[in-house]
């Protein structure tokens, strides 16, 4: 290596070890994306991953439509070993028919999980009273049916994960058989319980009267550390008869998800979320497991506005809130947030809304910012012409950041493509300057010099 040579990679190294001292977010590299796209007059949704020790989960609906009101849905599972070759099966259950719904609204009806022996596990609602457990023991070639968990009231919206103690637990949205005959329509939280992901304990309220906490339960998810399972999930909130707002409750388990501590509120804490919590819409949370910590993030938007952001905190292993909340979203509104650990760091991954198409239109774009530091993420898919991109998650896999989301068409009726964004595992060749001769003519000379 020449002197110049040296000089020119001193300087750059210099300069960025200035930018991470002045505060620059640390840049993540990733190759080109790559779009999976359906059968022609069909769309695609509902999009998942999962990860275990040695293999990467993919799992997303084919929906194909019978009338505008109507359809039917195909689940297709890749899965890959080393993050670059992909094997994918279609048709892991039979087709699930859907009624009484527009295009972009079709219900999630699969969840998708991976255990600690790489076991891949999906549960399936094939109706509004039944859901059926299938496991794949070969990375995804071969699925079978492994066990059912049947309800007497509609169930859906499917939430599966493997527990810190090696078991499974699969929490469903369930409504009630008396609230229906009232016409009142509530949703509430039951769960079910497995050690083997083939037996499964009858239906039980995740929720219980003890919370004391209104319908309707959305939207859990979940976080493992140290022994214990915890479950975050949003139902409205309403002090002294005012207008009800939604806010973010946890619940814990120590044994594997076969009981659950009584539910605590997260975003009521006063003052880490200010001297009026309840005056904020706090939704769609995500919970990740740090080394010694849970991290949560969610939607937070003041009542009576649209214009959500992204926002984040800190958890102890009993369920405390840890210090202040902080903005982590650049624009608004911004959505479907969630968090993952690169080498040390934390990044919140999520989509932003406050970008516009050539015609003036709202447009989304994919966003990854270092967590703490939001004023400049770095964008992963911008506002695209015909594109919206939107539902982004994410796995880590051998260090290394796996991210998906969905292209979802501006004229609406669901999303058109999958798109998988792997991380660079590849160098181009490097461009090569001549510095003191001219290339292609003979000179008399013992050196040159390039850059």
């Amino acid at each position: 290596m020449t002197r110049r040579i040296r000089l020119i990679l001193t300087a750059a190294a210099t300069l960025l070890a200035a930018a991470a001292q002045g505060g620059h977010a640390e840049i993540v590299y990733f190759e080109s994306p790559k779009a999976i796209v359906p059968t022609a007059g069909s769309s695609v949704g509902s999009s998942m991953s999962a990860v275990g020790p040695s293999l990467i989960a993919l799992a997303w609906q084919e929906i194909r439509p019978r009338s505008a009101t109507s359809g039917d849905i195909f689940l297709t599972v890749a899965v890959s070993t080393d993050g670059s070759a992909w094997t994918t099966t279609e048709r892991v259950a039979d087709q699930v028919h859907y009624e009484g719904v527009t295009a972009g609204y079709e219900p999630r009806v699969y969840s998708l999980a991976v255990d600690s022996v790489n076991r891949i596990l999906l549960a399936v609602v094939v109706n509004d009273k039944q859901t059926i457990l299938f496991q794949s023991t070969d990375s995804g070639r071969h699925f079978t049916p492994s066990g059912n968990v049947s309800s007497r009231a509609s169930i859906g919206a499917p939430l599966l994960f493997a527990t810190e103690g090696g078991g499974f637990v699969l929490l469903l949205s369930q409504g009630s058989q008396a609230d229906a005959a009232a016409g009142k329509g509530e949703v509430t939280l039951s769960y079910s319980q497995s050690r083997d992901g083939k037996t499964w304990s009858p239906l039980a309220p995740f929720v219980t009267d003890a919370d004391s906490i209104l319908a309707p339960r959305l939207l859990p998810a979940h976080a493992g550390l140290k022994g214990r399972d915890y479950v975050v999930f949003e139902a409205p909130y309403s002090a002294n008869g005012a207008q009800p707002t939604s806010q973010i409750y946890l619940k814990a388990s120590a044994d594997s998800g076969i009981t659950w501590d009584r539910a605590r509120p997260l975003t009521l804490t006063s003052p880490a979320f200010g001297e009026q919590p309840a005056g904020f819409n706090n939704e769609r949370p995500r919970l990740a497991a740090l080394p010694s910590e849970l991290a949560l993030s969610w939607e937070r938007t003041k009542a009576g506005d649209n214009r959500s952001e992204i926002w984040s905190a800190r958890l102890d292993t009993g369920g405390s809130v840890l210090g202040e909340p902080k903005k982590e979203s650049a624009g608004a509104p911004s959505r479907f947030s969630s968090i993952l650990r690169l080498h040390g760091k934390d990044y919140v991954l999520y989509s932003d809304g406050s970008g516009q198409h050539a015609d003036g239109t709202q447009g989304w774009s994919i966003e990854l910012g270092e967590r703490g530091n939001p004023a400049s993420p770095q964008p992963l898919a911008n506002v695209d012409r015909q594109f919206d991109a939107l539902f982004p998650h994410a796995v880590v896999f051998h260090d290394a950041p796996y991210v998906f989301w969905e292209n979802s068409t501006t004229k609406g009726g669901g999303s058109v493509a999958v798109v998988r964004l792997p991380p660079v595992t590849s160098v181009g060749a490097p461009a090569v300057a001549a510095v003191d001769f001219s290339p292609g003519q003979f000179t008399n000379r013992d050196s040159a010099t390039v850059r």
